[in-house]
């Protein structure tokens, strides 16, 4: 048996979740335990976390500590929610929190933790087939919503809104709760905020499934339907009227109340009226409440690290896919993409002795290629920057910020030359070192179809010495071709050491 401890500092409160896994390799959460914060509180009105919070994040985590003692945890991790960023005393936090606790902090980023969040949905034996009939899963934070659509079992993309729950919470309080509904003003407001997002999924047709993340709306239709399963399905319908049963509940309770909201301080009326919303403005057969929160995924992700469970859901092809429809949008030719990435991977596995790079740093490979020419869509003239500022405002799930900033600086100097490490700002030196290699190796691998004509039809790389031979199969004549192979391979020669050597051979008939 062994027994772990997840714990997330969110925006709103600050949680600790206790699991134990099975020699069976069955696992199941023993407790839970919650204390209330005020982070996206402080961090809207001072630009910082308080003394104050920080005193409740210490004392929080000390007693969170005990709790796992008695429990006899082996291990555990602290991750803090991505809203941390925005605070100009994020680093002295962490820091503090150290010497304070023993603890360690990891602040997330939103691509990170909605990672977390979509482990344990894809966890769920009944995910693979909600995913085949389509799914656009919901998940509503203290500062922002994440929309994400499934469709025909591939993940298509993921969008990042900001429809913040706790400023909505505060607006609440402002309203005259005789004169206005404030469930109407917030679906207006959500309707606003994700119509973009609504456009994209119809293209796709109708989807059958909404996922909703979340332990407020979970409790409250729990209470409500007197439903204690973790998943809880509605037909569409039904659930607005659970919601709006919910809704007038809570509303007349308010409203008896003397100052109604400006004497409420709780964020599940924000949090229900933002579900409402989303559900009034999303079309699905049904609805489903996913009982999870994000402790699952920081649990779920420890267990696949370190090899205690064995993964349900292949997030590499998710992000293929979500990469593929990204390129995509922004008319790349997936032809011209493919023919580059197969010289890529030859090359790629035939120095492999050489760059030390692993299989993760592969599909980064693969995906650089894949969102190389996006910034050709914005303009043709800054194609290379706009390929990285593209790559870098993007939500690509499974990826974390920095292997996007790889794959964005990668797409980048695929154009442009390589600047220095000194000159490259926020990069670590594996990270420039990553993108030193892929780089030299998409440039190299780019020329082979300079003229997207598809020319060359296989090709097999190795080393020879300092040599990389590079033998291709051609149907058409790559003068052109020939031409921007030398002009490009400057850098892979500085990085590797080696000179690229082609040798063609012409394929009749």
């Amino acid at each position: 048996m062994q027994t772990f401890g997840a714990i997330y500092i969110g925006t709103y409160e600050m949680s600790l979740k206790v699991y134990e896994v099975s020699t069976k390799k069955q696992y199941k959460e023993v407790d839970f335990v919650r204390v209330r914060l005020d982070l996206q509180k402080d961090i809207q009105k001072y630009d910082k976390v308080s003394d104050r919070t920080m005193d409740v994040i210490s004392e929080g985590l000390t007693g969170f500590k005990e709790v796992m003692d008695g429990y006899g945890v082996t291990d555990y991790v602290v991750n803090i929610s991505p809203a941390l960023k925005f605070a100009s005393n994020k680093i002295f936090l962490i820091e503090q929190i150290y010497n304070r606790t023993g603890m360690r902090l990891k602040a997330l980023s939103n691509s990170e933790q909605k990672y977390l969040d979509l482990l344990a949905i894809t966890d769920s034996d009944q995910y693979e087939d909600f995913a085949n009939e389509g799914i656009i899963i919901v998940d509503v934070g203290g500062n922002s919503l994440q929309l994400t659509l499934v469709h025909e079992g591939e993940m298509i993309t993921t969008q990042h809104v900001f429809v913040s729950s706790v400023k909505i919470r505060e607006n609440l309080r402002h309203l005259d709760m005789a004169t206005e509904s404030p469930e109407k003003l917030v679906e207006a407001v959500v309707g606003k905020e994700i119509n973009a997002f609504r456009q994209l999924f119809n293209e796709y047709g109708k989807i059958k499934h909404l996922l909703i993340i979340g332990d407020y709306i979970s409790d409250a239709i729990t209470k409500a339907e007197k439903k204690n399963n973790n998943n809880k399905t509605f037909a569409r319908e039904n659930f607005l009227v659970a919601m709006d049963k919910i809704i007038r509940a809570r509303r007349k309770r308010i409203s008896a109340e003397e100052n109604g909201y400006q004497n409420s301080d709780s964020l599940a009326e924000s949090f229900i009226n933002i579900y409402y919303g989303l559900v009034k403005n999303i079309v699905t057969e049904d609805v489903t409440v996913v009982g999870t929160t994000t402790h699952e995924g920081i649990f779920l992700n420890y267990c696949y690290e370190n090899k205690v469970l064995k993964k349900k859901h292949n997030f590499e092809d998710d992000i293929r896919t979500q990469c593929l429809h990204m390129a995509m949008r922004y008319r790349n030719d997936p032809v011209h993409d493919e023919a580059i990435n197969m010289v890529a991977r030859e090359i790629f596995d035939a120095t492999k002795k050489l760059h030390g790079l692993n299989k993760r740093d592969k599909l980064l490979l693969e995906v650089s290629v894949m969102l190389h020419d996006c910034g050709r869509f914005v303009s043709l003239e800054e194609r290379a920057q706009s390929a990285h500022d593209v790559i870098l405002a993007s939500e690509i799930i499974g990826l974390s910020h920095e292997e996007r900033k790889i794959v964005a600086n990668v797409a980048k100097y695929n154009r442009e030359d390589l600047p220095s490490y000194e000159d490259m700002t926020g990069m670590s030196l594996e990270g420039y070192l990553k993108v030193a290699k892929l780089a030299a190796i998409v440039k190299l691998a780019a020329a082979l179809d300079s003229t997207s004509n598809q020319s060359v039809k296989s090709v097999s790389c190795s080393v020879k010495g300092d040599n990389l031979a590079v033998a291709v199969d051609t149907v058409s004549d790559i003068t052109i071709e020939k031409i921007d192979f030398e002009d490009r391979k400057e850098l892979f020669e500085e990085v590797f050491n080696l000179k690229p050597v082609i040798k063609e051979n012409r394929i009749v008939g």
